[in-house]
């Protein structure tokens, strides 16, 4: 069981550190952040599911990218909303396929998130929740 972002916009963003990427998809704040009191920075796990590139008001499903593990860290980005930001090795494999920043979504599984200090949280363990 797991919080699943169904067809998050990717957008570039403004942080970048060592491990973390510039790009990011953002979620409302009732949902990671607030009900299990995370902290900027964290660690997240989790799986890209699918990738979906918007054409002419629509979406379309990019196929030939396979389902794989992601590694994403929290930053809350207002009051209302986080931003969770990639990897840079994550950001990278979805690059690779020509995935663009504000022009593609994804729809990613979250499965834990990792404290700097004490143990992994799973998130929702007893059902999926999807927003």
């Amino acid at each position: 069981m797991a919080l699943i972002l169904s067809k998050k916009r990717i957008y570039s963003g403004k942080k970048s550190s060592e491990e973390m990427s510039n790009v990011r998809v953002v979620v409302g704040k009732e949902v990671l952040s607030s009900p299990y009191d995370l902290l900027d920075g964290i660690k997240i796990k989790g799986r890209l599911l699918k990738v979906f590139e918007s054409m002419h008001g629509g979406y379309s499903d990019v196929s030939e990218i396979p389902s794989f593990e992601v590694e994403m860290f929290l930053f809350s980005a207002n009051n209302n909303s986080d931003s969770i930001y990639f990897s840079k090795n994550s950001w990278a494999k979805l690059r690779d396929y020509g995935v663009l920043a504000d022009k593609f979504f994804v729809t990613i599984e979250i499965e834990e998130v990792e404290p700097v200090e004490g143990e992994i949280i799973k998130v929702y363990p007893k059902r999926d929740v999807a927003v």
